[in-house]
Formats: structure tokens, C-alpha cells, sequence
């Protein structure tokens, strides 16, 4: 089998294994205790959250929108004088939460003034943090008057360009002081107080506060927004939407007190409703006296046509035409007045062109959007989102350039993205004057026409008689200027009637409500994120552990796929117990089986040594340790393995083979310059120079229980030294030595070559893993490495292993946790009880 086959046979899985309940049930069982650990942590974020999160009251406002000109909307040239305003729903939805709007709801309930905080003289603090509406509000409903709280009587302001925090206190010499909170400089003396009403005047704002407890030496805090700060924390509490594709259109207000949201709301609708009626009436009106102006102008042309015509008919004495001439003059005339009814059109298409024009040239874009439909094309939901991006951005610029110069970054980049958008509107803009030149070149296509029929007319009442051709004129010209005036009253009407209907094109639904319950935190919808949170969490770190133990050799695979038997699990240590091990001045403290109080380590070392013996057909009292990288605790295991032989009185040589390295030699104490394994491979010394050790550990040195034979010198060419025939002699030697057992200590298969060359030697090979540490890639190429030079593997030893939760712990854990304990006896210390515990 080579090594693509082995890796192969790592990563496969049966059927049974895959997705298997029982597998899924595995990798969650052995993480429970991080799983419920951090269940536990965010259902008690979740609930200190519900307890301590501010709860957010949510009003809304449902307005629908009327179209009261369908009749008119079947002349689009009626709808183009009349400059009507059709919004469409984006169109008012983005009007809503413009600064025309807002600007009025917050002059309205002055939101520009929040109370923050009142300190008494005795340090004690009560946080507010209230609009002027909702703080006085909040005073009524909670009859705090007599709590020496201030109430705010009046607040005045025109307009505010930067936001200050203030706090008011007394002077101590009668008079309260006006405070900047930045740097607690004195602003200004207020006027002594007068039955304890105290008024501010700073300027651009008046503040006129009822305060009996001003002079108790407390400190009542606020803060004055600028126009631009208190319109963005209205604009972020308002949501506006179409509802369900319909012409309804739905206000939201939240906020932390119900009343303040149910009073925004209704205030936001009146003000809403109050600048589009502004807007509409404005449009209507400017059309309206366009047309008055020239009504007056035609009833003086229709009475001097009058006149004329009656002056004529007096001193001929002709008073009718004939029949014939009658209708020829009726059809002229009624020529004549729609040529002018056509080229009053005409010329306001004409004018509103040459404006949008301007316009267009002095800003690079105009508003379409309070134009009517039938004059614009083009998508109007893109060019309203547009319009609200510009001014967003022209918003924010302003914000900037408080703080920035022209030249700072942002600025430049806002700069850049408002050139952008109106470039984009005035792609749509182009488009709004192409429809108005085919408008226009339409209207003049008709008055040509108009006036070749005039011609025609004109012609066969010249025939006439001189005396019935003029008074065929007269009578045109009285009829002509006639039907003009009444078409214009006709549209003056028309415009009135559209004004007023226009007026109440938008009705409130339903009215902004008190809300009952929060809308936020939401107690239901909190407690199911939290579940979610914590499976997503749950799923991602089983997953991720999973996944890091794919790449890490498993213990099962080495015995049901590999066919390797596993010959024992260590323990790991414990941190009491390295601690020990790292800090004890006492050697033997270093070997964990000679240590009483871990009889689990050491029952783990005589299950191994066991295997060791039982597991081979023909045992061999030399064995190698190796593994497939540095730090699977292989020295330490090869040391302990030695002691645990010891004290079954077996006569154990231990030789440290690894001389890059010389952990082993370094774990006795034997120092680096001693004479050791390089120095009989690399010297012709007569015998191995071997340590006795029996002494070091209680045991007389003449039983030469424990040998080393220590590494030697640092020696860089090792295999060199291996591949020697001294090598070979000294394997045979010890074959044949009185020692029952020789433990080599190796270096990695996979650093060096020096285990492969030994191997082929010694034959007989213990591999060495780490629990969670040993990774399937290092491991498969060394067992391969090993096969292909025909070593015999004895078995796998899997190292500092958390047996309490492996799956092995019944099949290999033997020992482990078994234990003699005894009490003392109350009536007799001397006696013990023994009793077996697991």
C-alpha cells in the first residue's frame, strides 16, 4: 500500500459513518459543555437586554392619495397650462422627509431643545434625556413639580447654526449663570429671577424656565441642536412606504415615549400635508393669474369689438349677412379662436421651456418631479430617489464644511458624487425638454394648418359685397374675441376647481394612534434570536472542531483501517500535575510513574508494557520509539516506560538515539559532553559507554536496574554515523546484553533518516501520536516511509490523551481511574478500611 492509498483510505468513510445520527450525536456530546456554556451566556445577554434596553414606541399615519383630474387627465395640454402637480407615491414619500417638511415639525414641538440631566448640590444625579415636549409631558404625568425639577415655559428661536451644551446654575450672588459644558465658561447672567421664572436670551434663541429650587445651588443641564443635528434625529425616526403597491402611503414614528411618538406623527402629517398644499396652490395660483391677466385683456378687445361692431350696424343700417355668409363667418370665427386658444398654449409651452432652460443652465438639472406626467418621461421613481440622494449629500457637505475646508478629502469626494448625480438628472432633464419640443412642434404643426384654413375662409368672404365683407369682419372679430373670453373663463373655473381639489388630494386613513406596547426590544423576537444565535454558533463551532480533527490522525482509524493494534493511551497530565513536573526541585518529581498520587498513569505503562510483550509472536528485548513529528512527549514516554519496567524488576537500558536532539540524555541530567553514542560510533572506543542510573532512583547500583547510553555530542551527521558497521556491532551487542529490555529513543521518520536506518536494524518499532496533535498527512507518509523499507511496527502508543472523554476509555483506558482509597477509623487511627473505588 503506498502512501496515496493509505491517505485515500485516511479520508474515506463508509456509508454508515456519514451523516450518521449517531456520529452527529458524537461531535455534539463531547463539546456540551462549551455548547450549554455559551447558551447560558447569550440568553443572559438576551434578557439583561430586555431588562435593560430602552424600550421604542412606534405611531403610524396612513394616509391615501385621491386623483380628483381624471376628467382633466384626458386633455394632457389642459394639464400642461394648468401646471398641475401629480405626484406620483415615490414622489410623496420623498417629500415627506425633506427639510421643508421637517424643518416645520421641528420649529413646531422644538426639538432643537433636549433637557439632559439635573444635579442637586448633594451630587445625586437624575438623567432625562427628553425634548422639550416630552420633558414637560413626563413632569405632568409624573406630578414631579415639587421634585425642584424646572419647567420650561417658552422656548423662542429663528434659526440655530451650531449645537451647544449648556448647564444652569446659581451664582451664589442671586443671579443664575448660563454654562458651556465644554469648558464650564461663564456664557452669560440670566436675569434675576422673578416669581422664580428665569429667562435666557442668547441671542438666537429665548428660554424662559420656572424654577423654584434655582437658587439650592443645583445644576440643570440641555442641549440647543443646530437646525441640521435635530432634522436628522427627527428624519431618523420617521419611515415612510408605499403600503402594498396601492396609493396608500404609511407614516412610522418611533420613539422611547408613546405620547412623543403619536404627537410627531400627527404633527409630521400636518406639516406634510401643509407644504404640498403650499406647493400646489403656488403652481395653480401662478397659473391662475396668467390667465386673469389676459381675461382682462380680451373683455377690453371683446367691448371695443362690441362697439365697432354696433357703431357699423348703426350708420349702414345693415344689421345681418345672409345665410351662407352667416356660416362662413360662424366657421372663421370659430378658426380664429381656436388658432389664438392654440397659440396661448403655445406660448406657455414656449415660456415654461425657456425657464426650465434657465434653470437647467444656472444649476445643470431642474425639479421635474412637480411636473405633470404627461409633460416628463423616463422613470420618475429613479429621477425622486435622485433628487433625495442630492440633497442628502448637500446636507452632509454642509455638516462637513463646519468642521473641514473645501480641500479635505471628503469634502472633495462629496463634491464628486453630487457632479455625478447631476449628471444623471440631467440625462432625465433632456429627456423632460425633448417631450416639450415635440409638444411645441406639434402646436405649431396645428397652427399652420389653422392658418391655411383661415385663408380659405377669408377668401370666399372677401367675395362678398363690400358693406356685408366688412360687417362679415366686424361680426368675426366680436365672435372671435368672444369665444376666446369664455374659453378663458372656462379655463379659469376649470383652474379653480382643480386648485381646490388638488388642495385635498391627500386624506389621513387612519389616524396616528397612542401605541400600547413597545415595538422594541421585542421580548418575543430577542428570545428567538438568541436560540438562533446560539445554533448558528453551536453548528459553526462543531463544525470548525470537526474539522480540525479531520486533520488530526484518529484513533480508530489506526487499528480498523490501518491494522495496526493500538498497544496503549497515556493521560494526559494534568495542570497540577505539570506544574509539579516544571517547578518540583526534586528529580524524581520529573517521571510521572513514580508518583503516587497518579496511579492512573502508571497503570496506563504496564498495560503497555503488557502489550508489548503479548502482542509479538517473537519477542525481542530491543525496541525503537518513534514518531512522525517533534513534540509527542516520545522521550518522556520512552523514560517512563523504562521506570514503569524497573519496578517490575526488569533490567532496562535506555539509549538516547536521537543526537540532534538528546532529549533523553537531557531528561537524566547527563551532560552534553559526556561520552555517549556518537563518541563509540564516531571513536574507536572498546565498549559503548553506558550510565548507571539504579542509584539515582533508589535502587542499588549493583542490580543495574536502569542504564543509559547517552547521546554524546551534538552531531550533525548522524545517518553517516548509523549507516557505520559499528552500528551493526553494537546492535548485536546489546541482542545479547544482560538487559531484558533496550528502549531506543529515536528522532521523527519524517525530520530524519536516522529511525529508517536504525529500523531495518532493530526491526521492531513503536510509533508514537498525540491525541488532537498528530496530523493524518505527517503520519500516513512516515507508516508509509516505514513499510517500504519492511519495518515491523509492534504497535501504535497514543500519547497525552483526555481519557474521561474518549470513546477508548473502557477499551484501552485500563486502570484509569481505578483506585485503592481508605478513611481512618474514628476509634482507632492505626486501622484502615480499604474499599476499591472507580
Amino acid at each position: 500500500m503506498n502512501y496515496d492509498q493509505l491517505k485515500e483510505l485516511s479520508k474515506s468513510q463508509t456509508p454508515a459513518d456519514q451523516g450518521s445520527g449517531s456520529e452527529l450525536f458524537r461531535a455534539i456530546y463531547k463539546r456540551k459543555i462549551p455548547i450549554i456554556i455559551s447558551f447560558v451566556v447569550i440568553l443572559a445577554l438576551g434578557i439583561f437586554y430586555l431588562k435593560t434596553a430602552s424600550p421604542v414606541y412606534e405611531s403610524s399615519v396612513l394616509l391615501k392619495k385621491v386623483d380628483n383630474q381624471q376628467n382633466s387627465n384626458q386633455d394632457p395640454y389642459k394639464r400642461l397650462m394648468a401646471l398641475e402637480s401629480q405626484d406620483d407615491i415615490s414622489t410623496e414619500i420623498a417629500l415627506v422627509k425633506t427639510r421643508s417638511v421637517l424643518d416645520k415639525v421641528v420649529k413646531q414641538l422644538k426639538l432643537n431643545l433636549v433637557i439632559k440631566k439635573l444635579v442637586m448640590p448633594d451630587g445625586k444625579t437624575e438623567n432625562i434625556n427628553k425634548s422639550l415636549g416630552e420633558y414637560n409631558s413626563w413632569l405632568n404625568k409624573q406630578h414631579r413639580h415639587g421634585d425642584g425639577l424646572p419647567q420650561i415655559v417658552d422656548f423662542q428661536y429663528n434659526s440655530i447654526d451650531k449645537t451647544n451644551q449648556f448647564f444652569l446654575t446659581d451664582n451664589n450672588d442671586g443671579k443664575i449663570g448660563l454654562y458651556s459644558v465644554t469648558d464650564n465658561s461663564n456664557i452669560l447672567v440670566a436675569s434675576a429671577p422673578i416669581n422664580n421664572l428665569i429667562e435666557i436670551n442668547a441671542g438666537n434663541y429665548k428660554l424662559t424656565i420656572y424654577w423654584p429650587a434655582a437658587n439650592d445651588g443645583a445644576k440643570f443641564y440641555f442641549v440647543v441642536y443646530d437646525d441640521i443635528s435635530a432634522f436628522d434625529m427627527l428624519s431618523n425616526k420617521i419611515v415612510v412606504a408605499q403600503k402594498d403597491n396601492t396609493n396608500l402611503l404609511e407614516i412610522k414614528v418611533r420613539d422611547k415615549s408613546p405620547e412623543n411618538a403619536q404627537i410627531i406623527a400627527a404633527t409630521v402629517v400636518n406639516k406634510f400635508r401643509e407644504t404640498r398644499t403650499e406647493q400646489q396652490r403656488q403652481n395653480a395660483q401662478s397659473s391662475y393669474a396668467s390667465i386673469d391677466s389676459q381675461l382682462t385683456e380680451m373683455s377690453k378687445k371683446l367691448k371695443n369689438a362690441e362697439d365697432r361692431l354696433s357703431d357699423y350696424q348703426a350708420s349702414t343700417g345693415i344689421m345681418n349677412i345672409d345665410q351662407n355668409s352667416n356660416n362662413a363667418v360662424n366657421a372663421l370665427s370659430s378658426l380664429e379662436a381656436e388658432k389664438i386658444s392654440n397659440q396661448l398654449l403655445l406660448g406657455q409651452y414656449e415660456e415654461k421651456e425657456r425657464q426650465l432652460n434657465n434653470i437647467y443652465d444656472s444649476k445643470g438639472y431642474f425639479d421635474q418631479t412637480y411636473l405633470s406626467p404627461a409633460q416628463t418621461t423616463g422613470d420618475e421613481r429613479a429621477f425622486t430617489n435622485l433628487l433625495q440622494q442630492l440633497s442628502d449629500l448637500e446636507v452632509k457637505k454642509i455638516e462637513l464644511l463646519q468642521k473641514e475646508t473645501e480641500q479635505h478629502p471628503d469634502v472633495i469626494s462629496i463634491n464628486s458624487q453630487i457632479a455625478q448625480i447631476k449628471k444623471q438628472l440631467s440625462g432625465y432633464n433632456q429627456n423632460t425638454l425633448t417631450a416639450y419640443k415635440i409638444i411645441i412642434n406639434s402646436l405649431k404643426d396645428k397652427d399652420r394648418k389653422l392658418n391655411s384654413l383661415v385663408g380659405n375662409y377669408r377668401s370666399k368672404i372677401k367675395n362678398l359685397p363690400q358693406k356685408e365683407t366688412v360687417l362679415a369682419g366686424l361680426i368675426r372679430d366680436k365672435d372671435v374675441t368672444e369665444k376666446v373670453f369664455n374659453l378663458l373663463l372656462d379655463k379659469r373655473e376649470e383652474l379653480r376647481a382643480q386648485e381646490l381639489a388638488q388642495l385635498q388630494d391627500v386624506v389621513v386613513v387612519d389616524q396616528a394612534s397612542l401605541p400600547v406596547a413597545p415595538v422594541s426590544p421585542n421580548r418575543n423576537l430577542t428570545l428567538i434570536l438568541c436560540v438562533l444565535l446560539w445554533g448558528i454558533i453551536s453548528i459553526v463551532y462543531v463544525a470548525i472542531g470537526e474539522l480540525r480533527e479531520r486533520k488530526y490522525i484518529k484513533l480508530e482509524e489506526i487499528e480498523d483501517k490501518l491494522k495496526l493494534p493500538l498497544l496503549s493511551i497515556i493521560p494526559a497530565f494534568s495542570g497540577k500535575l505539570r506544574n509539579k513536573i516544571d517547578n518540583s526541585g526534586n528529580f524524581k518529581d520529573r517521571f510521572p510513574v513514580l508518583l503516587s498520587d497518579n496511579p492512573g498513569i502508571a497503570e496506563s505503562y504496564k498495560v503497555l508494557q503488557t502489550k508489548l510483550t503479548l502482542n509479538s509472536k517473537n519477542p525481542s528485548k530491543i525496541i525503537m520509539f518513534s514518531s512522525c513529528e517533534e513534540n509527542t512527549g516520545k522521550t518522556t514516554l520512552v523514560a517512563n516506560l523504562a521506570l514503569s519496567l524497573v519496578a517490575a524488576h526488569k533490567k532496562v537500558l535506555v539509549v538516547d538515539a536521537d543526537l540532534k536532539r538528546c532529549g533523553l540524555s537531557d531528561l537524566f541530567q547527563i551532560p552534553r559532553d559526556f561520552p555517549g553514542l556518537s563518541t563509540f560510533l564516531e571513536k574507536d572506543l572498546k565498549a559503548a559507554p553506558v550510565m548507571n542510573l539504579s542509584n539515582m532512583f533508589g535502587q542499588s547500583s549493583s542490580d543495574k536496574l536502569l542504564s543509559i547510553l547517552p547521546a554524546g555530542d551534538v552531531n550533525e551527521n548522524s545517518s553517516e554515523l548509523f549507516q557505520s558497521p559499528r552500528t551493526v556491532d553494537l546492535i548485536n551487542a546489546l541482542k545479547s546484553s544482560i538487559y531484558d529490555y533496550v528502549l531506543i529513543d529515536t528522532p521523527p521518520i519524517t525530520r530524519v533518516v536516522d529511525s529508517l536506518i536504525l529500523g531495518k536494524l532493530i526491526n521492531n518499532l513503536v510509533m508514537i501520536v498525540r491525541y488532537n496533535y498528530s496530523l493524518n498527512d505527517s503520519f500516513y507518509w512516515g507508516i508509509n516511509e516505514i513499510r517500504k523499507e519492511k519495518i515491523k511496527i509492534l504497535g501504535i502508543v497514543a500519547n497525552a490523551c483526555d481519557i474521561e472523554k474518549s470513546a477508548f476509555r473502557h477499551k484501552y483506558g485500563y486502570g484509569y481511574g481505578y483506585k485503592y482509597a481508605y478513611t481512618p477509623s474514628k476509634t482507632n487511627k492505626k486501622k484502615k478500611k480499604f474499599s476499591a473505588a472507580i
